[in-house]
């Protein structure tokens, strides 16, 4: 059964899970290491696919550019490092949201900081 007793609150929903007795040798035998990211990597590192590389993405596929962001795993030094993206499970509603909250204070600060001069 579960140890959480509670939701667990990402913005990286696809990947909330839980490891049970049917997943847990899979990951027992296959996976090699564990790497954690924060919710602000995993968002700016969502952030920057949409506006560098102009993907939309959703924030679970953020995860693995978090990751490949870390200083930490920088630091191997590795010739080859492959992402899987993918946008399917984005709900639109929540980013076009964010989105507009974000640029509008950003264009609040900006006006704020370089009001227009009124001429009488």
């Amino acid at each position: 059964s579960s140890k959480h007793k509670r939701p667990v609150h990402t913005c990286a929903d696809g990947l909330k899970t839980c490891i049970y007795e049917n997943n847990w040798p899979i990951v027992r035998d296959l996976v090699d290491e564990i790497i954690t990211v924060t919710e602000e990597e995993i968002i700016h590192a969502t952030e920057l696919l949409m506006t560098r590389l102009k993907v939309v993405a959703e924030p679970s596929a953020g995860t693995g550019l978090a990751v490949a962001l870390q200083e930490k795993f920088r630091s191997r030094k590795l010739k080859n490092v492959g992402i899987v993206l993918c946008g399917g499970n984005i709900s639109f509603e929540p980013l076009m949201s964010s989105l507009r909250r974000k640029y509008v204070r950003s264009a609040a600060v900006a006006t704020a900081q370089h009001p227009t001069k009124r001429t009488s």
